[in-house]
């Protein structure tokens, strides 16, 4: 369990792997053991949405300057849209992949990831005309180290 400060209800769920504050610190995200990832009103504690499709464990999660979240169970990357709580994209590297890390750029328009002894990258784009829905290249770029 969470607490934010005293006299607030705490912040519930499995085994909690790891956490991130949005960028406004708003919201607060929650990876747990019970294969979802949970969004908090950071000032409240109130449970805001519940992040269901992983297949195992949720290891990390990360938040966008665009209010795009990002998770992994270390074999996918999904990645909702926290205003309206909707999946946008679900990256799988390769079938093979052990995603140990996830990253985005300081301006929310790149996500890295560290798989397999290789760094792969992905674009994140706005479309014109609507801020919310976001175009994710297909194919990630990547440079083997070694």
């Amino acid at each position: 369990m969470l607490h934010a400060k005293p006299n607030m209800p705490p912040f519930t769920g499995d085994y909690v792997r790891c956490c991130a504050y949005s960028y406004d610190g708003e919201l607060l995200a929650t990876a747990s053991d019970d294969y979802t990832v949970r969004v908090w009103n950071a000032k409240t504690g109130k449970l805001q949405q519940t992040l269901e499709g992983f297949s195992n464990w949720v290891y990390i999660v990360a938040f966008s300057r665009t209010h795009l979240l990002m998770a992994t169970d270390h074999k996918h990357i999904r990645i909702w849209d926290v205003i309206t709580g909707s999946l946008v994209e679900t990256l799988i590297p390769n079938s093979n992949a052990w995603i140990a890390d996830i990253s985005l750029s300081y301006d929310g328009t790149k996500l890295a990831a560290d798989f397999n002894e290789t760094i792969g990258f992905w674009g994140i784009l706005p479309r014109p005309l609507d801020q919310w829905k976001y175009r994710i290249s297909p194919e990630p770029t990547g440079a083997s180290h070694g």
